[in-house]
């Protein structure tokens, strides 16, 4: 396992798991089983119910779960900076890299980057939740 990237992959899970399992716990305990239910008791299957009432609802914190993960893993260091190889070299490991070895363009270059893609993903999930992203 070590030298691979799934050591780094493992690192990152256990050290955001409960990030991620708080974020999905506080969404699903908003959404009562009675909602459910009822959709139930008007003829819909379980999946349909599922679908149409439980994965809205739920959806706000799965997306906000995967934002609270995935973005700070971007700029990860203290783990991956101990469990890096040749082969499983992440972003922030190159950018630091680079600014040891005095390559500023490259460093700021790969920190608009970073930024960029952190803009566009919070945009998307504004787009997608509209203003229940403002309640998040």
């Amino acid at each position: 396992l070590y030298g691979t990237i799934w050591i780094i992959f493992v690192a990152y899970l256990t050290k955001y798991m409960p990030i991620a399992y708080t974020a999905c716990n506080a969404a699903l305990a908003t959404v009562h089983a009675d909602l459910e239910d009822a959709a139930r008791v008007l003829g819909a299957n379980r999946l349909v119910a599922f679908k149409d009432v439980t994965v809205p609802l739920f959806g706000v914190g799965l997306i906000s779960a995967w934002l609270l993960v995935f973005l700070p893993s971007l700029r990860e260091l203290s783990a991956s900076i101990l469990l890096f190889t040749t082969q499983s070299r992440v972003v922030s490991v190159v950018i630091y890299t680079l600014y040891e070895e005095g390559l500023w363009e490259a460093v700021s270059a790969l920190g608009i980057l970073l930024l960029g893609i952190t803009l566009a993903l919070v945009a998307l999930a504004q787009r997608l939740l509209g203003q229940r992203f403002l309640q998040l």
